[in-house]
């Protein structure tokens, strides 16, 4: 064992079959390791998708806003 605890995200997507891991470059926020401790969903920009807000240890916070094509209609 390493020692290492800072991770790359990880994000899968389901093409109604499987789970598959989509990948990011280096620049991306899921394209580097962090020390992730915690996860807060919600539609912080009122578009009707989900953003997410990632607390970190010993590193700042990170929000990371959805901007995929809606998929369909939504409540607001």
């Amino acid at each position: 064992q390493s020692g290492k605890v800072a991770q790359q995200p990880l994000l899968l997507v389901n093409d109604q079959q499987r789970f598959e891991r989509l990948e990011f470059g280096p620049a991306d926020f899921f394209g580097r390791e962090h020390h992730g401790r915690g996860l807060a969903l919600g539609d912080l920009d009122n578009d009707g998708d989900l953003d997410a807000v990632f607390a970190n240890n010993n590193e700042p916070s990170s929000v990371v806003r959805n901007d995929t094509p809606p998929l369909g209609d939504w409540l607001g």
